[in-house]
Parts: C-alpha cells; structure tokens; sequence
C-alpha cells in the first residue's frame, strides 16, 4: 500500500510518499510541490498551480491512499484563509481521484511519531529521519511535515482495520436469523404458485352474477316500510309517589 502525506501550504506544499507493506513502512520520495512564483504570482494562480503538481504527482506515484493535515491554528486569520484555500484546492484534486482521505491535525501526527504532542519540529524531522533511514539534510520542512503526516497515517492503519474488522464480526453476529426475516426478505416457496389476478377478477364477477336464492325475497316482492302509525305511542309518565305506570 502506499500513501501520499501532504503538508498544504499557499507558499510551499510539501509531499511525502511511503510504501507500508505489513508492519514494515519504506520511504519511497519526498520534496516540495513545483509552484509558480510565490512572490509575484497572485493567490488564485498559486492555487491553479497547487492542483495542476498535484494530479501530475498522482499520475506519476499511483497512492492507494492519502492523508493531508487538518488546520488547527494560526497566528493570524488571513494566514489561516490561505491555507484553507490550499487545503481545499489539495482535498478537491483528491476527491476527482477517487481515494480515500485522512486527516490529522499537527498535535496528533506528532504524538503519533514521537510520542510528545508539542516537539519541535528540527526534533521530529530528525527522528523521522532515524526511523525511515533516510540521509540527512534530504528533507525541508515541509517535506518532512508530509513525512510525518504519512508516518502518522500508517501506524493507524492497523487500528482502523481491526476496528472494521470488530465491526464487521458485531454485524454478522446480530443479524437476524431466518425465522426473523421479513416477508420481502423471506425467500418463496418452492411450491408456491403466484396469484392469477385476472381468474380471480373473474371468479368474482361469476359470483356476484349468479341469481339469489328462491327463499330470499326479489328487491321487487320486499314490503314498503311505513313511516306513519307503524311505531308504537310512548306512554305519559304520571307524577306522583309511586312508580309510572
């Protein structure tokens, strides 16, 4: 498997991938996206640029996943818009490609590779430096961020899966039995035959057709009922001790 760590920037953005195949994890490249001019060039050129190194480097590394990290603060606001920019410019190109994205902000790549969440980052370019076997001096800052970044998404890797793989086992687990099946999940009988609806229309017109009886009066024979003298008068109720009689 291999995986693209990205450190975005407006100015530099940094890239890293790493191959993990097991328990093991091999640095393959890292370096700088090739951006136009950031001195000269406005922000949205920059952005352009930012996406175009982008997909070229997706054509050319193949990741089967990526991990970017997450913006969780900024000295001031504007810095933080641009690099939001970035962020967004950097997660666009990713989702076109179809490949499954992380995010980590920097405290937690940090305790992830070194094991303390506010190192230096001299100190963590150095361990990542000692752990990948990768020369010194090979790697700028931004590069190493990515690095890490990458690093970070690998050691959780396996705790993803086994969380899946937890989840999967729960869901097998409590799934319903067959006796608890509902109708449209329940598969037919093999000898049941489906309804004919137009026999049935049928059978029902015949039926409803067939003469009535000769005991039952014909609508024609049943007596007129008299709305006038054919009900009984009530009684008057007599005041008095006893009972109405």
């Amino acid at each position: 498997m291999r995986i693209l760590g990205i450190d975005p920037g407006s100015r530099a953005t940094g890239y890293a991938v790493l191959e993990v195949r097991g328990a093991s994890v091999r640095f393959v490249e890292a370096g700088v996206l090739a951006l136009a001019s950031a001195r000269r060039s406005s922000l949205a050129v920059r952005l352009g640029s930012i996406g175009a190194a982008l997909e070229q480097l997706l054509d050319r590394c193949r990741p089967d996943e990526t991990a970017v990290e997450d913006l969780f603060h900024a000295t001031h606001a504007r810095s933080a818009l641009r690099l939001a920019h970035a962020r967004g410019v950097i997660l666009g190109v990713l989702a076109r490609a179809k490949l499954p994205i992380a995010e980590y902000t920097p405290l937690q790549v940090k305790k992830a590779v070194s094991g303390y969440g506010y190192a230096e980052k001299d100190a963590l370019r150095a361990l990542i430096e000692g752990l990948l076997r990768i020369p010194g001096g090979l790697l700028s800052r931004d590069a190493s961020d990515a690095t890490a970044v990458a690093l970070c998404h690998a050691q959780a890797i396996p705790l993803r899966d086994a969380v899946a793989a937890a989840e999967r086992e729960m869901a097998d687990a409590t799934k319903p039995s067959g006796e608890a099946l509902t109708m449209a999940e329940r598969p037919p009988a093999p000898d049941a035959r489906p309804l004919d609806v137009t026999k049935a229309r049928i059978a029902t017109a015949e039926s409803s057709s067939r003469p009535l009886p000769s005991s039952a009066p014909s609508p024609d024979e049943t007596p007129p009922v008299s709305l006038t003298g054919s009900f009984p008068r009530a009684g008057r109720a007599r005041r008095g001790r006893g009972s109405a009689s």
